[in-house]
């Protein structure tokens, strides 16, 4: 495979009317965006370079042409490595890129909460349309996830109060299709997993993002084949687009965390079950 140094790699992007430089590579590098570089020998007494593989040259010009046309800030341009690695492995974006790329991030999630109370009831109330719950619970509901998006600490019993008041209908059932339910619950259990994936940055360890690559696409291959059925739900049928490369693209680090958090709560529970057995 081809290798290039920062110098080449920066001649390649101008030559495609992508502004570069050779310390946006190196800053990128720190981000996360691009895999750190290999050395190469240069010879007998002449030192080594810092090179980069096929793959990271064409994930360059990716980021590049997302920044020129779209305006990508670093934050979302960290779902770019990351879903490369969730899709085609660690050949396009290895571990350790994929870890740094999460912890920026994450860092850009907490300091304004966007992905805290951002699941499957986002915008919750405006988009469920639950005809049941009282215009204060409503209110209510809407600000906590306002003071969570906010950067407030999250209080889970009043969420969850709350939450429940405003999506679950009257007899107490979950709602939606069969196979993936909503109820305030589900609702609150995935905003606690999400923010529970974000405390374990930056080390979380690499068993729990192979474990939680695995989950990731073995749910996308479940969600593709039940997709349409689950959009014929006269209720929250709207909940479950069409899956898209692009929207994958664009919520791979929050997906890939509300599964490493959900994967970090279940072995809390298996180890508190194990020593309540034990005791």
């Amino acid at each position: 495979m081809a290798e290039f140094t920062a110098e080449q790699l920066v001649g390649i992007a101008r030559a495609q009317a992508l502004p570069a430089s050779a310390r946006l590579i190196r800053d990128w590098v720190d981000l996360g965006l691009l895999d750190r570089p290999r050395k190469r020998g240069l010879g007998r007494g002449r030192g080594t370079t810092a090179v980069w593989d096929e793959n990271q040259k064409d994930l360059l010009l990716v980021l590049l042409g997302h920044r020129r046309d779209e305006g990508a800030s670093v934050p979302a341009l960290c779902n770019v490595p990351v879903s490369l690695w969730l899709l085609w492995g660690d050949a396009y974006a290895p571990v350790r890129q994929v870890r740094r790329a999460l912890t920026t991030w994450g860092r850009s999630a907490r300091a304004s909460s966007l992905a805290r109370a951002e699941l499957v009831a986002r915008d919750a109330l405006g988009r469920l349309g639950e005809d049941s719950a009282s215009r204060a619970h409503k209110m209510r509901f809407r600000e906590l996830i306002a003071d969570i998006q906010a950067g407030s600490p999250i209080d889970e019993d009043l969420l969850r109060r709350f939450a429940r008041a405003a999506i679950d209908p009257p007899s107490g059932a979950a709602r939606g299709p069969d196979g993936a339910p909503l109820s305030g619950d589900i609702y609150v259990d995935g905003v606690m997993a999400l923010d529970r994936g974000l405390d374990s940055l930056p080390d979380v360890s690499t068993a729990v993002l192979e474990e939680a690559r695995r989950r990731y696409r073995w749910s996308r291959e479940v969600y593709a084949q039940d997709q349409p059925r689950l959009a014929r739900d006269p209720d929250l049928g709207h909940l479950f687009p069409a899956p898209t490369f692009q929207d994958l693209a664009a919520n791979a680090c929050r997906d890939l965390l509300l599964i490493v958090g959900l994967l970090l709560v279940e072995q809390d529970s298996e180890r508190g079950a194990r020593e309540a057995g034990m005791g």
